[in-house]
């Protein structure tokens, strides 16, 4: 779905249908063989992506969005790499598109709903807005490399729904380190980094959880008084 909608100029090259019964066998294997750049879909698979690829296009936001702007450009899957504070780091964006004074980084998502609170409560449980700030740390300190001023960075993710009929939505996060939910995402990075760090010096690197853990079971567990009244009457 993502070189559909990101790289639709060489989509038909990369990915293409099986129109055997199952993608396995000697005819499977030979055609893998014969040409190792292809990834073979099924009808479905393929019909998905070019749906959602149509969806996002049409999009008043977000098709506009993904393009590159008067004088500047667009790249998709662009890998950066960089160092701070001793550290070497790497993020590869979706999409990332630099204008002369704004740059912008866009994320793709398959999501289950678009419904705005639940999408809130779905960037809080995936931590997508400190990806964002990730990415975007990642984009100022190459600036400060190639001595370039900073400019802002926004940050958006479009989301869309796979099934039929295919509902795409643009959700900004914010502006990296002055507003929004990648402000919240740079603290969430900070802390991240911050754990590392202290991991590194104690030479300790401890799981969610290192000692022995007193289980308490959630309160629905128990059922409510009268059905645990008439399951132990006797």
């Amino acid at each position: 779905m993502h070189a559909a909608v990101l790289e639709p100029e060489t989509y038909a090259d990369r990915y293409r249908v099986w129109s055997g019964s199952a993608r396995r066998g000697k005819a499977y294997d030979d055609a893998c063989a014969a040409d190792p750049h292809v990834t073979w879909l099924t009808p479905s698979a393929d019909e998905t992506a070019r749906a959602v690829a149509a969806a996002v296009d049409a999009h008043p936001v977000a098709g506009p969005l993904l393009k590159p702007p008067v004088g500047g450009r667009a790249w998709s899957e662009a890998t950066i790499v960089w160092g701070e504070g001793g550290r070497v780091y790497k993020g590869r964006l979706d999409r990332l598109v630099w204008g002369r004074d704004r740059r912008v980084i866009v994320d793709l998502k398959a999501v289950q709903s678009l419904q705005p609170r639940k999408m809130a409560a779905t960037v809080a449980r995936y931590h997508y807005h400190g990806q964002a700030a990730h990415y975007a740390a990642g984009l100022r300190a190459l600036e400060a490399a190639q001595g370039l001023a900073p400019a802002p960075i926004d940050a958006y993710l479009v989301c869309y729904e796979t099934r039929p009929i295919v509902d795409v939505g643009v959700f900004y996060l914010g502006s990296h380190e002055l507003d929004g939910a990648i402000w919240t995402g740079a603290r969430l990075r900070d802390e991240a980094i911050a754990r590392i760090a202290a991991a590194e010096t104690a030479g300790v690197w401890p799981g969610q959880a290192p000692e022995t853990v007193a289980l308490e079971l959630p309160a629905w567990a128990y059922g409510d008084d009268d059905d645990y009244t008439e399951a132990y009457r006797d």
